[in-house]
């Protein structure tokens, strides 16, 4: 039998502080907006569009999706955004039981419109 030995973690950061970063900030919308439409899946799922979201130039923007008075669950979402420049979905997860999560990071010098899709089963 080999018996090997294993070295405790270091204490030191594994990279180094960056100095004079700017820390981007992040603006929260929360969206429980009229729905744009519902559209039945099939199955017991149904895609709700909501109203588009503008995220601002070189920011973040963290979009809270749920559907109102209802019983239905999220079981996934999506977004689709203006124009073929630079976004990025940072995040995407299930905040609750009611309510999904997206966050956006829009790379270009200009406010951008998203759609926000909602996907849910009863």
């Amino acid at each position: 039998m080999i018996k090997k030995q294993i070295k405790r973690p270091s204490s030191k950061p594994l990279l180094p502080a960056q100095k004079n970063k700017k820390v981007p900030k992040i603006k929260v919308i929360y969206m429980s907006p009229t729905i744009r439409s519902t559209e039945s899946l099939g199955g017991g799922f149904q895609r709700h569009i909501f109203n588009d979201v503008i995220v601002p130039a070189t920011d973040y923007a963290e979009i809270r999706l749920s559907i109102r008075n209802t019983s239905r669950k999220p079981v996934s979402a999506g977004w689709a955004i203006g124009e073929f420049h630079q976004a990025y979905a940072v995040e995407s997860y299930p905040l609750s039981n009611t309510v999904w999560v997206i966050t956006i990071y829009n790379a270009t010098s200009m406010d951008r419109p998203v759609t926000p899709y909602l996907i849910t089963k009863s």
